[in-house]
C-alpha cells in the first residue's frame, strides 16, 4: 500500500511538471490557517511526518484490543439499571424502581442479590446499606430530565471507552462474601459498568486531547462553505490522519474519538483503519479553499479513510464478540515541498469531533469513595480463573479431549447460543449451524420441550460439523471467553 502512495505521488509530479496551468507561488498572500492550538498533533504526542513514510492501514494488536461495553444511558438510570430484569419501555420512569431499605436488602436471597444493579452491588459490597452511589445515580437521572424526557445519547460512553482502552477485561464473575455470610456475585457486565463509572469523571484521571467539541445542530457557514465555528471544523483531518498512522499503524494501540460532529457525543475506541488516495496535485488558485490552505502548502492529495470503531454491546450474560463499525471519512491533506503533512480540510460534514487518550488510572484521593480501587480489586478477583491464551489439551486427531478446557468451551458455546449466532459470528456453514440447532431442539424441532438436549461430549458434536469448522468453533470459543468457568 505504501508503494501505491509512491506511484500516486510520482504521477502527481508528472502532472505538475507537464501541466499548462500557471505556476503557484507557495508564498502568495492567503489566510494563514494551519491547525490551531487545540488541533496541534503535538498535544497527543504526534509529530508532523512525511506522507510517504506513514502506514496506510493498521489494526490494534490482540493484546491491546479494548473490550466491548455499554454506554449505560442516563435515561435507564446509568449503572443503577438492573440490567437482567429492567428495560420495558423507553421512558426513564420505567427504571425508577423503589430503592432498597436496609431491612429489605438484608432479606434478599443470593439469587436476588445477583439480580441487583451494578451500583447496588457496589454499595452493599462497601457496607453502605443507605446506597449512596445508587442514590447519586438516581438523582443524576432526575436532574437530566427536560420536558419529561432525557436525550438517548446521554450516558457514560466516554467512561466505557476510557476504561476499555486502559484496563484488562473482567473475567466471567467475582464472588465476594457479605458480613452476614451471603454470597454477592458481580458478573463481568457489572464490573465493566463499575469500571466505566470510575473512568466517567474526567477530573479523576489524566488524559490528553486534541480538537474541541461542536454542539451545534445547525451550522452557520463561512464564504468557503465550511462551518464558521472552529470547533465544528475540527478535529483537523491532518491531525486525525497522523494519529491513525502513529497510534494504530505504528504502535498498534487504540485511541478514543467522538465520531459525531454535531451535538450528540458518541465516544468510541478506534481500533483499525485503511486509506485510499487520489488526485495528488499542485496547489492552484483555482482551488476553492486556496485562501485557507496552510501556509507553505505546495501540493494537495485527497484521502478516503475507513475507520474501524469498536462497537458497544448491550448488557448480557453471553460474552460479547469483538465487533467493529466501519466509518468512512473524506478529506484533503496539505503538503509542503517535501510532502510533509502540514494541514488539511474535510470534504464533508461527517467527521470526528475530537480525539483523546487516557494517560493513567483514576485517582481515588480526590474522592471520599475509592470506587476505582475497589473495582480494580474485584476485576483482579474475576480474572483468577481466566485461562491464559495457550495451546489447548489435544485429543485424537487434533480434536480437544473431553474434560479439556477447549472441549468445555466449545460445548458450552454450542449449548448456549442460537444457530444464527454460530453462522454470523463463528462463521461456520449454514448447514452445520442448522445441524447444531436441530440437535439441541430434538426430534420434534420445537425448543423448550421435553426432547431438548445438550452436547455433553465431543462425540456429540463431531459428526455435525466439518473438521476445519470444529477448529473454528474451538478457536472462537477460546478467544471469546467461553472457557471461563
Amino acid at each position: 500500500m505504501r508503494q501505491l502512495i509512491s506511484l500516486i505521488l510520482a504521477g502527481g509530479w508528472i502532472a505538475a511538471l507537464s501541466g499548462c496551468g500557471p505556476r503557484v507561488n507557495s508564498n502568495a498572500a492567503h489566510t494563514s490557517e494551519a491547525w490551531n492550538q487545540v488541533n496541534d498533533p503535538a498535544l497527543i504526542g504526534v509529530r508532523e511526518q512525511n506522507l510517504r513514510a506513514l502506514p496506510t492501514s493498521g489494526q490494534v494488536s490482540a493484546d491491546k484490543m479494548p473490550w466491548r461495553g455499554y454506554w449505560w444511558p442516563t435515561s435507564h438510570g446509568g449503572i443503577s439499571s438492573r440490567w437482567r430484569f429492567e428495560g420495558q419501555g423507553a421512558s426513564y420512569k420505567n427504571f425508577l424502581y423503589p430503592l432498597l431499605s436496609p431491612t429489605a436488602a438484608a432479606q434478599l436471597s443470593v439469587a436476588q442479590l445477583a439480580g441487583l444493579s451494578p451500583s447496588e452491588k457496589y454499595d452493599l459490597y462497601t457496607g453502605r446499606t443507605d446506597f449512596p452511589l445508587t442514590t447519586a445515580l438516581r438523582n443524576a437521572t432526575l436532574h437530566d430530565v427536560v420536558n419529561d424526557q432525557i436525550p438517548t445519547w446521554h450516558g457514560i460512553c466516554h467512561g466505557w471507552a476510557a476504561a476499555a482502552t486502559s484496563e484488562e477485561a473482567p473475567g466471567p464473575q467475582a464472588t465476594v462474601r457479605l458480613p452476614d455470610g451471603r454470597n454477592l456475585i458481580f458478573y463481568a457486565v457489572d464490573l465493566q459498568a463499575l469500571m466505566s463509572q470510575a473512568y466517567s469523571d474526567f477530573s479523576r484521571f489524566q488524559y490528553r486531547m486534541v480538537g474541541a467539541r461542536c454542539d451545534e445542530a445547525h451550522l452557520a457557514r463561512d464564504q468557503f462553505g465550511r462551518p464558521q465555528n472552529d470547533s465544528c471544523r475540527d478535529v483537523n483531518p491532518a491531525t486525525f490522519h497522523l494519529a491513525l498512522a502513529a497510534f494504530i499503524g505504528q504502535q498498534h494501540k487504540p485511541f478514543i474519538a467522538d465520531m459525531s460532529r454535531d451535538e450528540p457525543v458518541w465516544n468510541y475506541p478506534v481500533v483499525g483503519y485503511s486509506e485510499q488516495f487520489s488526485n495528488y496535485r499542485q496547489i492552484s488558485t483555482a482551488d476553492a479553499l486556496f485562501q485557507v490552505r496552510a501556509p507553505g502548502t505546495v501540493r494537495l492529495i485527497d484521502v478516503e479513510t475507513t475507520v474501524q470503531a469498536l462497537a458497544g454491546a448491550s448488557p448480557s450474560a453471553v460474552p460479547a464478540v469483538t465487533q467493529t463499525i466501519p466509518m468512512k471519512f473524506r478529506y484533503s491533506l496539505e503538503l509542503d515541498s517535501q510532502d510533509r503533512i502540514i494541514g488539511g480540510e474535510w470534504l464533508t460534514d461527517a467527521h470526528p469531533d475530537f480525539m483523546w487518550q487516557v494517560l493513567g488510572p483514576p485517582s481515588d484521593l480526590r474522592k471520599t469513595a475509592p470506587l476505582y480501587s475497589y473495582v480494580k480489586g474485584l476485576v483482579e478477583l474475576s480474572r483468577r480463573n481466566v485461562p491464559a491464551p495457550a495451546q489447548t489439551l489435544p485429543g485424537t486427531n487434533g480434536i480437544p479431549a473431553d474434560g479439556s478446557l477447549a472441549a468445555y468451551a466449545v460445548l458450552r458455546l454450542c449449548n448456549t447460543v442460537t444457530w444464527r449466532y454460530l453462522l454470523d459470528f463463528a462463521h461456520i456453514s449454514q448447514q452445520s449451524a442448522w445441524r447444531i440447532g436441530w440437535y439441541r431442539v430434538g426430534p420434534d424441532d420445537v425448543p423448550a420441550t421435553a426432547d431438548d438436549k445438550n452436547f455433553t461430549r465431543m462425540a456429540d458434536l463431531i459428526p455435525l460439523v466439518q473438521h476445519r469448522e470444529l477448529q473454528q468453533l474451538v478457536d472462537f470459543a477460546m478467544r471469546n471467553g467461553w472457557a471461563n468457568q
